[in-house]
Order: structure tokens, then C-alpha cells, then sequence
């Protein structure tokens, strides 16, 4: 094994243990992972120069990371991301299966979320293509020993669903309407938005296609019975132009913001609709246009910017921006 492959099996297995839920002291740590205290202090260190939180626990005396720290957003082409599950396909020849709960594979563990985050990226179309990659990998399905957190149980089960077309019986968290439900679903889709994962499926409770979250599941029970995912159903129509995850239909609207001069380069930089049209102005401000499915998403993305983002329109958002204001400077005042 190459020294830097050694590095990246030593940072996996630290950030295992790091996200366990232990608080493993720097000689703790050197200890499960086979290191020395010093490595450990240097692997620690680039991990918070690289951006995460890790925090010392008094209390405890050891270290620890909140689960579900990501890196920024990347964007790939579809070549590159063949590629890389080209290369997790072809890692899994290589990967050891040998782990226990005190030695998970950091690796295989890493390959496994990885490939199924690149795999629901796929075009349908390029996703049918491939057949079933799904069954053809143990790295997606083979439970980790030492137990799964229940998220990962029901995307491994929701994907087992999805190849085989089977129905799902499921109890739902909505946090929508604040209330539990069961439903009957067709999974079709799986899909990485937002850091969350969530499952575009049919409902026998909406009767229509809907979107969850997969963290919101309580219980997931996989059924023999079979369906069929419509000839005419696709992600992209699905979600339609929602500026990320919650469409409204019947609420069409082109927005137009203008972004000040500090901001500008930063938002021109990046494609954040498939909608979107931007220009610059003289001044060095930039107006940005896009036509979306629901205001409230893009609001609240608006309103990260502060006064450096100002609705031209449509009046809806305008108005619904200025009592998000108003609500925050009540929140801010003085008492």
C-alpha cells in the first residue's frame, strides 16, 4: 500500500471513531487505529484545518466529531462520476471484509455511502444502463458489524426496493403538517439534496408521487408485492424547477434579484438553478434571474445574503423577505 493510502485509511478510521459517539482520548485513538499519539495529534490537526468541528469533551476526556460533517458541494461531471464508481467497484476486489466492532473497515464503510450518493446522481436512463450495481456490490447492501444507524438501514433497504420494484409499508414523521402517518410507497427514486437524503416515491395516502426524507422514516418494512414506475416519470419532472427540494405547481414565478458589488462574483461563480441567467451591471452589482416552482425556498436562500440581495421581483417574495426582517430585528431587539 502507497504512503498516501496509508494516510487516507488512517484519517477514515479516525473519523470513524470520531463520529462513533466514544470520546477516545489522542492515545484512545492511537490505540484503535494503529497509530502513535503524535500521528494522531497531526492526522487531528489537518482534519481541523480542513474545516472540522472536533470537539474536546471535558467531561469525557476525549475527542469527537457531530455526525454528518460534509465538505463543501462539488460539482461532477458525468464522466467523472463513472469514473469514481468505476474505481469504488473495482476498490471492493481489494477491500477487506474482515471487521468487528472495535475494528470496523473504515474503508468499506466509506466506499459503501459514497457509491450510493454517486449512483442516485446517475440520469435514469445511464442509471438503467448499468443494471444492477446494487446487487453486483456487497459494499452497498452487507450490514456493517457493530450496528447501522437507522437511516442507513432504510436507504440499504429503500435501494433493495428500488431494484426490485417492490412496495414499501412505511410510518412517516411529516414535518409538513407535525404528524405521523403510514403509507403504502413506490419507491422510484433516491436522491442527495441539502446534506439529507430523500426518496421520491408513489403514496397510497397523497395518491400521487411524493418526496421524503429519509431520516424522517420511523419504521420501513419491505414487501413482496411488486410495481411499476411509470413510463412517463422522471426525477427532473418531478421536482420540476423547485429551487432545491419543495415544489409548488401552481406557483410559477420568475424571480429578479440584484446583488451588490460584494457578493456579485461570488454568485455569478456558481450555478445555482438550471433556470438561471445572470449579468453584470456597471456598477459591478449583478442581476440574477431565474423562474421557479415555490418562493419559499429561494426566500429563505435570499435572506442569507442580507442587504447585499434585493428582490426587483416578483412583489411576493419582496414582501415575504421584508416580514422574514421584520420577525428577525423583532428576535434581535432590546427587551
Amino acid at each position: 500500500m502507497s504512503h498516501e493510502a496509508e494516510h487516507i485509511d488512517s484519517l477514515l478510521s479516525i473519523l470513524h471513531w470520531l463520529q462513533s459517539g466514544e470520546a477516545l482520548s489522542k492515545q484512545g485513538l492511537a490505540d484503535e487505529v494503529g497509530l502513535d499519539k503524535d500521528e494522531v495529534t497531526e492526522h487531528l490537526h489537518a482534519l481541523t484545518e480542513a474545516g472540522f468541528n472536533i470537539i474536546y469533551d471535558e467531561k469525557r476526556q476525549g475527542f469527537w466529531l457531530p455526525g454528518g460533517t460534509y465538505l463543501p458541494s462539488t460539482e461532477l461531471t458525468l464522466e467523472e462520476v463513472l469514473g469514481l464508481l468505476r474505481l469504488a467497484l473495482n476498490r471492493k476486489k481489494t477491500v477487506s471484509n474482515g471487521s468487528s466492532r472495535r475494528k470496523p473497515n473504515a474503508v468499506a464503510e466509506a466506499l459503501r455511502g459514497a457509491t450510493i450518493k454517486l449512483f442516485n446522481r446517475l440520469p435514469a436512463d445511464v442509471q438503467h444502463l448499468l443494471g444492477d450495481v446494487h446487487k453486483q456490490d456487497d459494499l452497498l447492501t452487507a450490514p456493517r458489524q457493530g450496528g447501522l444507524d437507522r437511516t442507513t438501514t432504510f436507504l440499504n433497504l429503500l435501494q433493495q426496493a428500488i431494484t426490485q420494484r417492490r412496495q414499501v409499508k412505511v410510518r412517516y414523521d411529516s414535518s409538513t403538517d407535525g404528524t405521523q402517518f403510514r403509507a403504502l410507497l413506490h419507491p422510484y427514486r433516491l436522491t442527495f439534496i441539502k446534506r439529507c437524503w430523500y426518496l421520491v416515491a408513489w403514496s397510497s395516502r397523497h395518491r400521487t408521487s411524493r418526496t421524503f426524507q429519509v431520516s424522517r422514516f420511523l419504521d420501513l418494512k419491505l414487501k413482496d408485492t411488486k410495481f411499476e414506475v411509470p413510463d412517463r416519470f422522471s426525477i427532473a419532472s418531478h421536482f420540476g424547477n423547485a429551487w432545491q427540494v419543495e415544489r409548488d405547481k401552481e406557483h410559477r414565478a420568475e424571480v429578479r434579484v440584484r446583488f451588490s458589488p460584494a457578493v456579485a462574483r461570488d454568485v455569478a461563480e456558481v450555478t445555482w438553478h438550471k433556470t438561471q441567467h445572470t449579468s453584470f451591471n456597471p456598477d459591478g452589482s449583478l442581476d440574477f434571474r431565474v423562474e421557479v416552482d415555490g418562493l419559499n425556498e429561494i426566500a429563505n436562500w435570499l435572506f442569507g445574503f442580507g442587504p447585499q440581495a434585493e428582490v426587483l421581483e416578483p412583489a411576493e417574495l419582496r414582501q415575504l423577505l421584508a416580514q422574514q426582517s421584520r420577525q428577525m430585528l423583532h428576535v434581535y431587539s432590546e427587551k
